[in-house]
């Protein structure tokens, strides 16, 4: 009980308006209403007993790394009071990772949901169940990078950790790893632009051979025809006139008629086809060699991969590995739990709390609408 509430209750004193004392405890009130709330909500617990005080959670979840995530905004999730009870319970003697014989690795992320009309940034931890090596680099891709970009673990400060070093409570197997990330709130306001946004897309780097690679069923090919400079140029003039620039177009080696594409390059930017027809052929021929001598390469090294984890032994059991999604146990994550993780890591072999059922469709006698039949739709597919 605070110390003035104390003191009038012994004296029986009351303070008039007006004085300053009451404009003192007045001015504080209205200090203390405007404080702007946090832009992530924090969870209202329904109870059968009123209480100010929210029920506190496990805090162990938050050793572990959320990769992918801005560090300010890991910051403010870990700041909140989710519920990962269960995956303490798991980690525990009794659980299935705790008293696990396999190795288990940990790794965390977040997803973008939304409540109403509220925008919630929830966290996940991912555990890996199976005798695989750790991950030693990061792997960094996204949809405006070109280029996939693999970093070794040191140079993004980031490490495995055994879970019985970390102060937590201990498992009895002592093979749980956790990814932790070495970057101090202090030097993070030191780093660039470029720096920060690649940790938005950084995830551990794995091979796994079950997964299907979808890069190499790519057939549609980036072209570049760079028009030659015709003699009724100026004189003088080093700027290509407009329609001379060079020329970016995509063709499908798979399913696009070549003679089609010529036409339409050649008409869309008003090119003489007695001058440009032979150059945007030989252009077309030229980027869809460079693309298959790719597939070509990567689908070789992807077998030399496979073949390498053979030799090794070790191929069977990176196949057998089980991974599970962890979710809060929060009402924010009810409606949609979905077992992608990541482009590296694939489908989650369970998630827990499991995802909702769908919801049933209702076969009907009568006929529907157009409106009715919109709003029959099933929950999204995890």
């Amino acid at each position: 009980m605070p110390q003035g509430r104390k003191r009038r209750a012994s004296s029986g004193a009351k303070v008039a308006a007006g004085t300053p004392d009451s404009k003192k405890r007045r001015a504080s009130a209205v200090v203390k209403k405007s404080v702007a709330p946090s832009p992530f909500p924090r969870k209202r617990r329904e109870s059968t007993i009123v209480s100010s005080i929210e029920e506190s959670h496990w805090k162990g979840w938050k050793i572990v790394s959320l990769v992918g995530t801005e560090f300010d905004v890991a910051r403010e999730v870990q700041g909140q009071n989710w519920d990962f009870d269960h995956l303490e319970q798991a980690l525990s003697e009794d659980g299935d990772l705790g008293g696990s014989n396999k190795q288990v690795i940990l790794f965390g992320s977040t997803e973008a949901q939304s409540l109403g009309t509220d925008i919630h940034i929830v966290p996940y931890i991912v555990a890996v169940v199976g005798d695989i090596d750790l991950p030693t680099s990061v792997g960094v891709k996204s949809v405006q990078r070109e280029e996939e970009e693999i970093i070794p673990l040191e140079k993004m400060r980031m490490r495995w950790e055994n879970w019985n070093e970390s102060g937590e409570d201990r498992c009895e197997n002592p093979s749980v790893f956790y990814l932790k990330c070495l970057v101090r709130v202090a030097s993070q306001s030191t780093y660039k632009e470029d720096e920060l946004v690649k940790w938005q897309y950084v995830h551990p780097h794995v091979f796994l051979p079950q997964l299907k690679d979808e890069s190499l069923s790519i057939t549609n090919t980036a072209v570049t025809y760079d028009p030659p400079q015709e003699a009724s140029d100026k004189a003088g003039s080093d700027e290509k006139p407009a329609q001379q620039r060079a020329i970016s177009f995509t063709f499908d080696f798979k399913d696009d008629d070549k003679d089609d594409i010529v036409e339409e390059v050649l008409e869309d930017h008003g090119l003489d086809a007695a001058v440009h027809k032979a150059g945007v052929e030989a252009a077309i021929d030229k980027a869809v060699e460079s693309h298959k001598s790719t597939l070509r390469r990567l689908r070789a090294e992807r077998q030399e991969k496979i073949e390498a984890l053979k030799a090794a032994g070790k191929l069977e059991e990176i196949q057998n590995i089980k991974i599970i999604k962890f979710y809060p146990q929060d009402k924010i994550t009810e409606a949609w739990r979905a077992k992608q993780v990541n482009r590296y890591w694939g489908h989650a072999t369970e998630v827990r709390p499991p995802p909702p059922p769908p919801a049933p469709i209702v076969f009907t006698d009568a006929p529907a609408d157009a409106a009715t039949l919109a709003n029959a739709t099933a929950a999204p597919a995890s």
